[in-house]
């Protein structure tokens, strides 16, 4: 006998796991002395093994009673000429009656307790220019961490442009802009923007679209719209170059330069990841030029 089931509660699913020579599996209610179900297996013609067994189904459900007493009842039908072992076994899908539905913020607290920002915590950023790892900055707001997790992981730091480069820092244009909610998670960050070598995540103004910052030297007046969330870490060479590249009169690059994607690892894995080195940038040649001399 077995069960003892904390409550009242209606079985609606049940699926067997049987051996071979199996013939059928029933689970019935000794109290009330009937069958709740009874599920048939089928042999091979030939060989040994199952082709099918049953499974157990009802939208309704059918009522289980927290006193009362259940068993499983097994019958196998060894048609070899040697001995062979047997088992039996149900996996129940029941009501559960304390069973609550969460709001979405209540998952999204949920998810936040169990995000473990550390040290070893590893965004990659994947750019034209080379490869850059940058390690999260584990004493800073967790709930702003998580935000800059979840949208590396969803793909929104993807194909972002540069778009901005000063002696300060570089610009990095994201897709889409931050929601309110995200907004007020990196408000109550540590301002830590005056030092150099950050990567900030900056709301857009006027509710544009987002940026992701690189600090380069620090800044006198730190952007109380950004919120630093990481440190560069393997690949810094990729963001000196970025620094010393040729520069168009308005400041901009003369080249494009593109983060491709943005990955979450841990240091361990980071260590067995292949980096793209950091590339050469040189300004484009004038249209129209070409190498060697003309009479």
């Amino acid at each position: 006998w077995f069960m003892s089931l904390p409550f009242d509660t209606k079985l609606h699913f049940a699926a067997m796991h049987l051996h071979p020579f199996a013939e059928s599996i029933e689970l019935r209610d000794v109290t009330a002395n009937k069958v709740l179900f009874k599920a048939n297996a089928q042999n091979p013609a030939k060989g040994i093994g199952l082709t099918h067994v049953d499974t157990y189904s009802n939208i309704e459900g059918v009522p289980m009673f927290k006193n009362h007493k259940y068993e499983v009842t097994s019958v196998y039908n060894n048609t070899s000429s040697e001995n062979r072992d047997s088992m039996a076994s149900i996996f129940l899908s029941l009501d559960d009656p304390e069973f609550r539905h969460f709001a979405a913020n209540e998952f999204a607290d949920r998810a936040l307790d169990a995000f473990d920002a550390t040290a070893d915590t590893i965004v990659l950023l994947r750019t034209s220019a080379g490869d850059v790892g940058i390690s999260l900055i584990a004493e800073q707001e967790r709930r702003g961490l998580h935000e800059v997790v979840s949208m590396a992981r969803s793909g929104a730091l993807d194909h972002t442009f540069l778009t901005r480069s000063d002696n300060h820092r570089l610009d990095f244009a994201a897709q889409a802009a931050l929601t309110a909610e995200q907004r007020t998670s990196l408000t109550a960050s540590k301002k830590l923007q005056s030092a150099t070598g950050l990567l900030l995540l900056c709301a857009g103004a006027n509710g544009g679209p987002a940026t992701i910052a690189i600090t380069l030297a620090p800044t006198p007046q730190p952007d109380a719209r950004c919120f630093a969330f990481g440190r560069i870490g393997p690949g810094a060479d990729v963001i000196r170059k970025l620094a010393a590249a040729p520069r168009r009169a308005d400041g901009k690059l003369a080249m494009p330069v593109e983060i491709l994607k943005a990955e979450v690892m841990e240091m361990s894995d980071l260590q067995e990841t292949t980096l793209a080195p950091a590339h050469t940038l040189e300004a484009p040649k004038a249209a129209g030029t070409t190498a060697g001399s003309s009479r």
